[in-house]
């Protein structure tokens, strides 16, 4: 039985354009779970990029997304440990059956719930698909493939084509309602059995926003929702996921009839077709486990009583022999006040302001080891710095300040106005908002 660090891999689930899906087993949690293998960029730029994405979906925490367990990586292989879901996916039942529209209301306002919770964490899912919605064995919707995942504003790298919407031929960045248009989509194929811009001149259908008009016996409110899903113009479709999942709800109990309880038998009658023997992974993986598996024995042997006591005193000499080297001082930024662009009639929490961006970016900093810069710069491209009763230089590693972008609906938050920008609505609470400072400081400190 293959290994890849401390998961045996069992077989294979399938395979995507990304690479292979496996299942394997956690001997030491005693579950099963399923490791997804992606490529990715040779970039080195585009590599931390990815990265970096990989562990902002990880941060998405929610019943109707599948939990990230682990991540592994070495030069240009990424492999995530994710939740394994027994069950189905939806574009394996829709292309056997119709489903009703009580089981398609459930099934889409369990996709919705997984969209706000991304949506939170500043992530669009940008290829919303059938083949992405997995029906586990509750009969509960999961969304999965964050594969092509971006922060608000920017574009995929690629997509699906029945994922299209107007800002990905438009050639625009995504944000949370072009979710929504591909969740359109999806319920339209859910209550009529078929894609609303299948067959020629989608791409121009699409940006026109033209199909064919859903009718009775669906309730008039349903079709109106689609309508609005599928619209051309973004600011015409609702304004959340959270919203379109309230509504989804409200209609399914007016239908009166359980959907789940319908899904959870399409998941027995259409489980996944598994393959016996699972593909071969990279060899970079496996050694990749086999360094880290070290790496963690060495860390269990720091941990010993002796081995501490012995580490502090050889760390004691070593700072007292190379005292001197210290006169460069401690690691240091400098802050600037953050750029900030509020548009006319948006109404912030109570509290929030420049000066308080500032100091609260500055606690964050702190917390993660950084010293504030104060008084003026002095001659060498040093800093005055004054900390604990002394006076102190040091060149700064890093220029920070913090860019805030206010529309009515949708703030962001962002660090010398580079991408991976954290969204908040401009009504959140201040704890939202000192989240959101916080991770943005984790990622900007130390800096590499």
């Amino acid at each position: 039985m293959a290994r890849v660090g401390p998961y045996r891999v069992i077989r294979a689930l399938g395979r995507g354009g990304e690479g292979a899906v496996l299942l394997a087993f956690d001997p030491r949690l005693q579950r099963h779970v399923a490791l997804k293998h992606h490529r990715l960029p040779a970039a080195r730029l585009a590599r931390r990029r990815a990265l970096q994405e990989a562990r902002r979906c990880a941060a998405i925490d929610h019943a109707r997304v599948p939990r990230v367990y682990d991540l592994l990586a070495t030069g240009r292989e990424l492999l995530l440990v994710l939740q394994y879901v027994p069950g189905c996916d939806l574009e394996t039942v829709l292309q056997r059956r119709r489903l009703s529209p009580a089981t398609a209301l459930s099934l889409a306002a369990d996709v919705a719930a997984a969209l706000a919770a991304a949506h939170r964490q500043g992530i669009v899912h940008g290829d919303l698909k059938a083949g992405n919605v997995l029906i586990g064995e509750d009969g509960r919707a999961l969304l999965t493939d964050f594969g092509v995942a971006v922060a608000v504003a920017e574009k995929p790298a690629a997509v699906s084509a029945a994922a299209w919407t107007p800002e990905h031929l438009r050639g625009e960045g995504l944000n949370a309602r072009s979710d929504l248009f591909a969740l359109g989509r999806l319920l339209y194929r859910l209550l009529s059995g078929f894609d609303p811009f299948a067959g020629e001149g989608a791409e121009a259908r699409i940006l026109r926003g033209e199909f064919p008009p859903l009718g009775p016996p669906l309730p008039a409110a349903l079709t109106d929702l689609v309508s609005a899903l599928l619209a051309a113009d973004p600011s015409a479709r609702p304004a959340t996921a959270g919203v379109v999942r309230r509504q989804l709800r409200a209609l399914a109990r007016e239908l009166g009839v359980p959907g789940h309880s319908v899904a959870r038998e399409l998941a027995d009658a259409f489980q996944r077709s598994e393959l016996a023997e699972p593909p071969r992974l990279p060899a970079a993986l496996g050694a990749a486990s086999r360094r880290r598996a070290r790496r963690e024995a060495v860390g269990r042997w720091l941990q010993r009583p002796a081995v501490r006591v012995a580490s502090v005193v050889v760390a004691s000499v070593l700072i007292g022999g190379l005292g001197w080297r210290l006169a460069e001082g401690p690691p240091c930024i400098a802050l600037a006040p953050p750029r900030v662009s509020i548009e006319p009639g948006t109404t912030l929490e109570a509290g929030i302001s420049r000066d308080w961006l500032q100091a609260e970016f500055a606690t964050a900093l702190r917390a993660h080891g950084a010293l504030e810069l104060t008084g003026e710069q002095v001659p060498g491209g040093r800093w005055l710095l004054t900390g604990e009763g002394r006076q102190l230089h040091c060149r700064p590693q890093a220029q920070l300040h913090l860019s805030l972008e206010c529309r009515r609906t949708l703030c962001l938050l962002g660090l010398n106005g580079a991408a991976g920008h954290e969204a908040l609505f401009p009504d959140a609470g201040i704890g939202h908002w000192q989240a959101a400072v916080q991770r943005l400081a984790a990622r900007s400190w130390p800096m590499e």
